[in-house]
């Protein structure tokens, strides 16, 4: 899983009055290649920090960690956030791990029915989404053939049967994992859509369908955490206007009850899925966070505003950070020096197709309307500089290039948090983004909006 962390924390103490038993729990972890002075952490996750509140030296190899025993809930153990391993833990007695210091991820727990449980349901629900979008992708495709369409169908029904079937017997053998398939079951529209207007008020009003927010178990389940993630993700791809993206979202939160853990969880998955589709209401759900946390939570408040001021900068209505980078002779150029021009940022590649294909539309407008002031500045992602001059020529794309042939390591892809191409961003003449990744009809819309 990745998490929207923002650093370890690291003061270490104990939660010992949310404790409920006085039997306490064994965890014994096995390692090798540990450095002299290795200290192995038991952290949780709150939905913005990892928390170490139980840490312990490495001893021969050998580290124990003894807990008051729980309802089971998950806890990371590890030496740092980038070296660990989400473990459930508070109901099982004598649970061991064996790893090799440096790579806790791949670590095997044993002694644990509970944790092997979980590796399985994992592993199904990935199944469940995978058959699911196969389904999808084959109705798609039959394309009004009945038959081909009833196949489809036929699938989709088996899925979400399976579906409903293993929640239910989670829920009564196993409740953690009932919480965990409770976050992830999420049935077609095809199959339960009726009374919906179209699919995306089903998903709105369905995909947390079988969650109940009170539960407080919830509140140590980082599913939590990314389904919420996954929501504010797949809102953030629909073109949808801001006011109904954010009434959706805040929807959500509210069925939460805000004094508990689960709705921080919550709201760090939704801040973190519009972080990672730099939508425009990232800001405003940060600037709600950190009105309603600065006292309750000062630090992570701090941080989440900090976080704000440096993402705004990449959202409409921020002005785009300048970066210099040289063009394919060799000399820098720099995006201010193209101030008092409308400015296209194009980012793309030779090898990707996508945006080959796009270039001819891109080509268009630039024709159109470069007499009245509009520009372009390709930002290529490529490694080699001749395939990149070569599709430039190819392309006829007569415009201002600049590259540091990294790949996708490209410094200026990388401050614009590129991470899909082709992606666009329009600018005004003062260097303030007025629109992100137009292409194609859209584009030459917004051109002519801008021009008219």
């Amino acid at each position: 899983m990745k998490y929207y962390s923002l650093g370890l924390m690291t003061v270490f103490f104990f939660f010992l009055t949310a404790f409920t038993s006085e039997k306490e729990i064994k965890i014994t972890v096995n390692t090798q290649g540990c450095e002299e002075g290795a200290v192995l952490s038991i952290m949780e996750f709150d939905g913005f920090n990892f928390t170490a509140f139980l840490s312990e030296p490495v001893k021969e190899g050998k580290t124990i960690f003894t807990l008051p025993e729980t309802r089971p809930r998950v806890y990371y153990i590890g030496t740092t956030t980038s070296n660990m391993l989400p473990i459930i833990l508070g109901s099982e007695e004598n649970v061991q791990l064996t790893t090799v210091c440096a790579s806790f991820r791949s670590a095997k727990v044993s002694g644990s029915p509970l944790n092997a449980g979980y590796t399985s349901l994992k592993n199904e629900i990935k199944t469940f989404k995978n058959s699911s979008r196969s389904m999808q992708r084959q109705l798609l495709m039959a394309d009004g053939n009945a038959q081909e369409e009833e196949k489809a169908i036929f699938g989709m029904t088996q899925i979400d049967s399976q579906r409903l079937q293993l929640l239910d017997s989670l829920q009564r053998t196993q409740p953690f994992l009932g919480n965990v398939a409770e976050l992830n079951t999420y049935l077609s529209y095809q199959l339960y859509g009726e009374g919906f207007p179209d699919e995306l008020n089903y998903f709105v009003n369905m995909y947390f369908n079988y969650a109940n927010w009170e539960n407080s178990d919830y509140q140590y389940n980082p599913w939590v955490y990314e389904g919420t993630k996954a929501y504010a993700q797949t809102l953030s791809s629909v073109n949808i206007p801001d006011e109904q993206h954010a009434l959706a979202l805040n929807t959500l939160l509210s069925k939460i009850p805000k004094d508990s853990r689960t709705y921080k969880l919550a709201y760090g998955g939704v801040l973190a899925g519009l972080e990672g589709k730099k939508h425009d209401n990232f800001a405003v759900f940060a600037k709600s966070f950190v009105e309603e946390f600065k006292k309750k939570d000062p630090k992570t408040s701090a941080a989440v505003a900090k976080k704000m001021a440096n993402v705004s900068q990449l959202m409409v209505g921020g002005t785009a950070p300048d970066f210099i980078q040289n063009t394919p002779e060799g000399k820098p150029l720099s995006l201010s020096g193209m101030r008092g021009k409308v400015v296209l940022i194009d980012f793309w590649a030779s090898w990707c197709g996508p945006c080959r294909k796009e270039n001819p539309n891109v080509v268009k407008v630039y024709e159109k309307y470069k007499d009245q002031g509009f520009d372009i500045l390709s930002v290529s992602l490529d490694s080699n500089k001749d395939r990149w001059l070569s599709a430039i020529a190819k392309d006829k794309l007569t415009w201002a290039h600049v590259s540091d042939l990294k790949g996708w390591k490209n410094e200026v892809a990388q401050m614009y948090g590129i991470s899909s191409i082709p992606a666009t961003i329009l600018l005004d003449k003062d260097g303030k983004i007025i629109a992100r990744n137009l292409r194609g009809p859209a584009l030459e819309a917004k051109l002519k909006q801008v021009f008219k």
